[in-house]
């Protein structure tokens, strides 16, 4: 997956939010393991997969209905927090640890454990997952 901006956040919030309640949580796990996907398939191919983007959060999104963004609205703070809450499980899944990959639960408010120093991608520079830059 390509690093992770904010842009990314906000345009797969826009998409979850038009998803069932219930079926976020696996939704969300079946859209990042498409964009992992598509991620493998620009490094492989030296181009963006011609469903899911470019391995970019965003470029996923873009591919789907979304709602619109209202930071008013309940149900699209639902959708970011249901975003974040998949991505924080990702990364602490995937942490080195002595004691195994932690436990966490989707709509779980325990975010213990989880690195808030890590600099995301190569680089650190917080540049778009949109770019034209295939490396």
């Amino acid at each position: 997956m390509r690093p992770v901006l904010d842009g990314d956040l906000i345009a797969l919030a826009r998409v979850v939010m038009t998803w069932p309640s219930a079926q976020r949580g696996a939704r969300l796990a079946e859209a990042i393991s498409q964009v992992e996907e598509a991620d493998a398939h620009r490094e492989r191919e030296g181009r963006a997969h011609p469903k899911w983007g470019n391995g970019s959060l965003m470029s996923w999104a873009l591919g789907y209905p979304a709602g619109s963004r209202d930071a008013g609205n309940p149900e699209y703070l639902r959708a970011l927090a249901a975003v974040c809450t998949a991505l924080i499980a990702l990364k602490i899944a995937r942490a080195p640890s002595s004691t195994g990959p932690a436990a966490y639960v989707i709509g779980s408010s325990a975010t213990k454990g989880v690195p808030d120093d890590e600099t995301y991608g190569e680089s650190g520079c917080g540049r778009s997952g949109l770019d034209a830059d295939l490396r």
